[in-house]
């Protein structure tokens, strides 16, 4: 398998994770947390966030999951959506997003087809696997072959040269 399938499959098992992960998120029911000096904040493990004015802008505008709250640095761990990669961020630098069954749904298609793609590309791998397999048989076979006929043309040389003299 080249390096591209290879690239192709590990990006589509951490999508397939990713939304796995936000799926199950949003389908289980999760405490409030309380945050910093026991004012309650709208955020909840499994909300889905947008990022705004960080000073990292490169995450600026990127969505995620809030997967917990660390007391210590009071911050929340958002698994991004697009890198897959879990941030600490403050509260102030994230606003819920409402999730509509249409979002869920179109999460949960993306969700599918990278299971197909990966089964496609978990099929095409095991193919060549098999291919590769035959082949270093068939060279075997055909070494084993050579060996034969090396020591045989060096028998029928022997004898020649000693009918010669």
């Amino acid at each position: 398998m080249n390096m591209r399938c290879w690239s192709e499959l590990l990006t589509l098992l951490c999508c397939a994770v990713g939304s796995c992960l936000r799926l199950i998120a949003l389908a289980a029911p999760h405490p409030s947390v309380q945050v910093g000096s026991g004012e309650h904040h709208e955020l909840q493990i499994g909300d889905m966030v947008h990022l705004h004015g960080l000073q990292a802008v490169q995450y600026n505008g990127l969505r995620g999951v809030v997967e917990s709250w660390d007391a210590e640095q009071e911050r929340w761990s958002v698994l991004l959506d697009d890198t897959n990669e879990p941030r600490l961020l403050k509260p102030a630098n994230l606003a819920k997003v409402d999730c509509n069954a249409h979002e869920i749904a179109s999460n949960n298609k993306s969700s599918e087809s990278a299971v197909v793609e990966l089964e496609r590309l978990s099929t095409e791998l095991a193919a060549e696997r098999s291919a590769r397999e035959e082949a270093v048989s068939a060279r075997e076979a055909v070494q084993s072959q050579l060996q034969t006929l090396k020591l045989k043309s060096k028998q029928i040389v022997t004898r020649f040269v000693q009918n010669w003299r």
